[in-house]
């Protein structure tokens, strides 16, 4: 809200009253924002109308200390998010943090032990790559995964072995970007870090046909704005290898999502796209050889913001996605052979203004899933999937008054572990 940032916890019941944090003295335009597997410790980077990076740390009840990280990122603080923040699981490193950023000079980094402390100070992952999007993820074995995606429409990606970054075979030169809006297409995904180092049980795969062991390795989907066909890359353990054509969805697209099912070989891809100003949203899976059918998820509200989002069931593997379709959100499951929910309303007290931008959130230690939106009359809302009963329960007012409902300035993740796991 402005240049404060506000929080507020769900407690397994209800949602917590609001705690704020005066941020710094600028308007924060977007936000990202990392859960320790190891720990009740959260990080989030944002970024102000300045073009700064700031980050702020959670120590499981309250906010910890600002601290600039950039004065000058890369792109423009509109229209894009060349930043993310990640923990480490590696042994040794075991919740350190990584914020990769990109600036005028260059795709940098830095580091820190302790979140309640100070950063390293900053390096330099290359400077000859530069970022208007920035993706973070760390795989099971502890590396670090960057995808970037620069204003010259390059899809590069990094890999950082807690000692050493090393740049990966260049994936694609001709991404679809148009610098006059926010769109992101590119998606990095992987499965959450391993059961040993968070301390939560492995998640069986679930009964019946679909299932299988759940394949981890990190995959990045994105548009080569060349057809209506997506392409993706998988991490085959030492390289991201040349990208592979995928679905073909319809049109180029504007913003993707991709996720790694903790509970069965499985794979998913969304994407949505504007047709002569009639927006739709499409999605995939990938069974561990092949892309299956493209799903029409139908007409979404609008290509402008990323309206919808999904998440995935730690335990069941049930697959949730919701989109926004104007004042209304829709929602469908796939259970891994069906779709079990086919573009249902959720009903609720949730607003009668459109709804502009949706995240969603596994818990790694339940079947729940919490859903954050924000709409065009600024206001934000929060909303529990109870996953062993498939029903959306406890809808909230959260905010009223956010710095902006063009941008994406909401973010929501689970505690994984310590004493506030499942909040």
């Amino acid at each position: 809200q402005g240049s404060d940032v506000y929080s507020t916890t769900w407690n397994g019941s209800a949602w917590g009253s609001t705690v704020s944090h005066t941020a710094g003295s600028y308007n924060i335009y977007w936000l990202s924002l990392a859960a320790d597997p190891n720990s009740d410790d959260l990080l989030l980077a944002y970024s102000d109308q300045q073009n700064d990076i700031h980050t702020i740390n959670w120590t499981g009840s309250a906010w910890g200390t600002d601290r600039t990280i950039d004065t000058y990122q890369d792109g423009s603080y509109l229209n894009n998010r060349p930043y993310d923040v990640v923990f480490e699981t590696a042994s040794e490193h075991s919740s350190h943090a990584i914020i990769a950023y990109a600036d005028s000079s260059g795709l940098r980094y830095q580091h820190t032990d302790d979140i309640s402390g100070a950063w390293d100070g900053e390096a330099t992952i290359s400077s000859s790559h530069e970022g208007d999007w920035v993706q973070a993820a760390v795989d099971r074995s502890g590396i670090i995964h960057v995808a970037v995606h620069d204003y010259y429409m390059d899809l590069n990606t990094f890999t950082y072995d807690t000692s050493t970054w090393t740049l990966n075979t260049e994936r694609e030169t001709a991404l679809q970007n148009d610098p006059s809006y926010p769109h992101e297409a590119i998606a990095l995904t992987t499965s959450p870090p391993s059961p040993t180092s968070s301390g939560c049980a492995m998640p069986d795969a679930p009964s019946g046909s679909s299932s299988s062991t759940p394949d981890p390795d990190p995959i990045t989907v994105y548009d080569p704005n060349t057809s209506s066909t997506m392409y993706y890359s998988q991490w085959d353990g030492s390289d991201w290898p040349a990208g592979s054509s995928g679905p073909t969805f319809g049109n180029t697209v504007n913003w993707m999502v991709a996720k790694n099912n903790p509970a069965r070989d499985e794979k998913l891809m969304l994407g949505s796209y504007d047709a002569s100003g009639t927006y739709y949203l499409r999605g995939s899976f990938w069974d561990g050889d092949s892309w299956g059918t493209v799903k029409d998820l139908g007409t979404i509200y609008s290509a402008l913001y990323r309206c919808f989002d999904a998440a995935i069931e730690t335990t069941s593997g049930q697959v949730v996605v919701v989109a926004s379709t104007g004042t209304a959100l829709k929602y469908w499951v796939w259970d891994g052979d069906s779709w079990i929910v086919d573009g249902t309303t959720i009903t609720g007290s949730l607003g009668s203004n459109n709804k502009h931008w949706v995240k969603l959130a596994a818990d790694p230690n339940s079947n729940d899933i919490a859903m954050i939106f924000s709409d065009s009359g600024s206001d934000v809302y929060g909303v529990i999937w109870v996953g062993d009963t498939n029903t959306w329960d406890i809808e909230q007012t959260l905010e009223t008054s956010t710095t902006t409902n063009a941008r994406e300035c909401i973010a929501v993740e689970y505690i994984a572990s310590g004493s506030g796991a499942g909040e």
